[in-house]
C-alpha cells in the first residue's frame, strides 16, 4: 500500500470517528486528503452523487466524481457528468447584463419599471442584481432568487432575445464551454443527445429520485459539469466574458445606504480573506445544488456540483457565510493552509 493511501484511509478514520463536524478541523494537505474529506462529507449529508474540480491559473489541476449519478442504473459520478447547476446561473447573468450596460442598452441605475418590472419603491436594476431591492431599495441585503429572476424582463426588452439566446451567444459559446447549457437543450449548437446521456438523475433529501424543475431563467436552470464551470473561472480571469470594467464592478462588494459594506456585488457573493478577496455562488434547488469558488489572487477555482440539494440545504450560504459549508471549507484549507495552487 502505497504511504498516500495509508495516510488517507487514516484521514478517513479520523473524519467517520467525528461525524459531527462539531470538533476543529484539519486542513487537507494535498488533493488525495482534500478528496478524502470532500467522500465523507458527501456520504455524511446523504447526497448520492458529486464531482468536484479544482483550477489552478486556468489549468484544471485535480478533478473527482463522487459516489452515483444514477444508482439505480449503477452509474458512476464522474467530472464529466452534467449536473443542473441552479443558482450559478445567476453569475451568467451578471455577466449578460453587465456587457448591455457595456452597450449603452441598459443603465445600471435604470428604474426597473421601465422594463415591465412593477416593484414598490425606486427599485433600480443594480438592487436586483444585488438582491438590496427590498424597501427601501439599497438598505439591505437579502437573497431573493425569485426577485433575481424579474432580471429576465431586462434582458429580453435590453437584448431583443430571450436569456436563453443570450446567454449562449455572449457568454457559452465565448468561454468554449461544450457541455454548458440551458435546460431547455434546444440551442443552436448544442450536443443534446450528448448532454442529455451525461445528465445526472435527481434526488431528494432522503435519496429517492426525483424530477428537475423544468422552467429556465436569470437565476437558475443551467446545466453544465465541473470541468466547464472551471473552464468558465478560467475565461472570467483572461478577461473575455466581462466588458472592461464589468468584472470589477461584478466582484465589488454593494454598500447600503448606510454605507454598510454588504456580503454581495452584482451576481457574486464577495468574501474578504487574507491573501486575497474571494467570490462564489451557491447553488440549491429541487434535486441539485452547486458551490462555485474563484480566488483571482491565488488563480484559483473550485466546482462542486451534486444531484441534491444537501450540497447547500444544510448551510445558511444564502447569508453569505462562505465559512458555513463544510465543503467551502474543505477547499478553502486545502488552498491556504495545504498546498494550494502553489503546490
Amino acid at each position: 500500500m502505497t504511504s498516500n493511501r495509508l495516510r488517507g484511509l487514516v484521514f478517513l478514520a479520523a473524519l467517520i470517528a467525528c461525524t459531527d463536524q462539531t470538533g476543529p478541523e484539519s486542513p487537507p494537505l494535498d488533493t488525495s486528503e482534500l478528496a478524502v474529506r470532500l467522500e465523507s462529507l458527501r456520504r455524511l449529508h446523504g447526497i448520492p452523487g458529486m464531482a468536484a474540480a479544482i483550477g489552478c491559473d486556468g489549468v484544471v489541476v485535480w478533478s473527482s466524481g463522487f459516489g452515483s449519478a444514477d444508482v439505480a442504473r449503477n452509474v458512476p459520478a464522474t467530472p464529466q457528468t452534467v449536473f443542473h447547476i441552479a443558482s450559478l446561473t445567476k453569475t451568467f447573468a451578471s455577466i449578460v447584463l453587465l456587457q448591455l450596460a457595456d452597450e449603452g442598452r441598459i443603465s445600471l441605475d435604470d428604474p426597473v419599471s421601465e422594463y415591465g418590472v412593477e416593484l414598490s419603491g425606486d427599485v433600480r436594476v443594480r438592487h436586483l442584481m444585488s438582491h438590496t431591492s427590498d424597501p427601501p431599495p439599497g438598505t439591505a441585503f437579502r437573497y431573493d432568487g425569485n426577485r433575481y429572476a424579474l432580471l429576465d424582463s431586462v434582458v429580453r426588452r435590453a437584448d431583443g432575445r430571450t436569456f436563453e439566446d443570450a446567454v449562449l451567444e455572449r457568454v457559452i459559446a465565448p468561454a468554449g464551454l461544450t457541455r454548458t447549457a440551458p435546460s431547455s437543450l434546444d440551442g443552436d449548437g448544442i450536443d443534446d443527445v450528448a448532454i442529455r446521456a451525461a445528465l445526472a438523475q435527481g434526488y431528494d433529501g432522503d435519496a429517492h429520485p426525483i424530477a428537475y424543475p423544468t422552467h429556465f431563467n436569470v437565476a437558475a436552470g443551467l446545466l453544465s459539469t465541473v470541468l466547464d464551470l472551471v473552464e468558465y473561472g478560467a475565461a472570467i480571469e483572461e478577461g473575455g466574458l466581462y466588458p472592461d470594467g464589468g468584472r470589477t464592478l461584478a466582484f465589488t462588494p454593494m454598500r447600503a445606504t448606510s454605507g454598510v459594506e454588504l456580503p454581495y456585488g452584482l451576481g457574486w457573493f464577495v468574501e474578504r480573506r487574507t491573501g486575497g478577496d474571494v467570490v462564489w455562488h451557491f447553488g440549491s434547488w429541487t434535486g441539485n445544488s452547486a458551490l462555485l469558488v474563484l480566488a483571482p489572487a491565488r488563480g484559483a477555482s473550485f466546482a462542486l456540483l451534486a444531484n441534491s440539494d444537501r450540497l447547500s440545504t444544510p448551510f445558511p450560504l444564502e447569508e453569505g457565510r462562505l465559512e458555513s459549508s463544510a465543503f467551502a471549507r474543505a477547499f478553502l484549507g486545502w488552498l491556504e493552509q495545504g498546498e494550494g495552487c502553489d503546490g
